[in-house]
């Protein structure tokens, strides 16, 4: 239920990156990309599934987001940390 949740709702901000006059093909590549996704990620889960139970994926799942939220929050800080003092040395 989540997937076809997230996909609906990531299109517009997808769509809205789209250049002029390519959109249509810039749109089959998003799709085929997220049905590549599923596919993969549905071919994962069914080997990962003979080594544990689906609420330790689910776990490890919620924990690689969090970890990767954190992660970008920290880089994203210190690329603007970086900016300014570039901005400050002109």
């Amino acid at each position: 239920m989540a997937d076809p949740c997230f996909s609906v709702a990531a299109l517009p901000a997808l769509m809205a990156l789209c250049q002029a006059k390519i959109e249509g093909s810039q749109f089959t590549t998003y799709m085929a990309l997220v049905n590549f996704c599923d596919v993969l990620s549905a071919k994962i889960n069914g080997w990962a599934l003979s080594f544990t139970t689906a609420p330790v994926l689910g776990l490890v799942s919620g924990a690689v987001v969090v970890l990767m939220i954190v992660l970008l929050r920290h880089v994203s800080k210190e690329v603007v940390g970086t900016d300014e003092v570039a901005l400050s040395r002109r």
